[in-house]
């Protein structure tokens, strides 16, 4: 089966494309790409919209940084405070849109 991505949302660090024929949502970040359902992409990135960078960072000298964990192989990803508030954006954007189209189709 070809899928037939399109581009939902694009920051200068991260791109959010939806599939029409699969109904998968990917995320990357310029060297990773995660593959979604919608209701799995809305539960994850609801946790992601309600993470408190203060609350969660950890210190290590100077730098200041948050971790977000996957169950894919144990990887660990790295955010710097404004690198985490742009994959916030991302999120909230992408999840804002797909709800917007889910709506358009009920419409049609």
């Amino acid at each position: 089966m070809d899928c037939n991505c399109q581009i939902l949302v694009e920051t200068d660090a991260y791109l959010s494309t939806y599939c029409d024929t699969c109904s998968c949502v990917q995320i990357q970040d310029g060297i990773y790409v995660f593959g979604f359902t919608i209701p799995a992409l809305k539960e994850w990135g609801n946790q992601i919209l309600n993470l408190d960078y203060d609350k969660h960072c950890k210190c290590e000298g100077e730098f200041n940084y948050l971790t977000i964990y996957s169950y894919i192989h144990h990887y660990e990803f790295h955010f710097f405070r404004e690198q985490f508030e742009e994959f916030q954006d991302l999120i909230g954007q992408t999840l804002l849109l797909l709800e917007v189209k889910d709506l358009v189709n009920k419409e049609l």
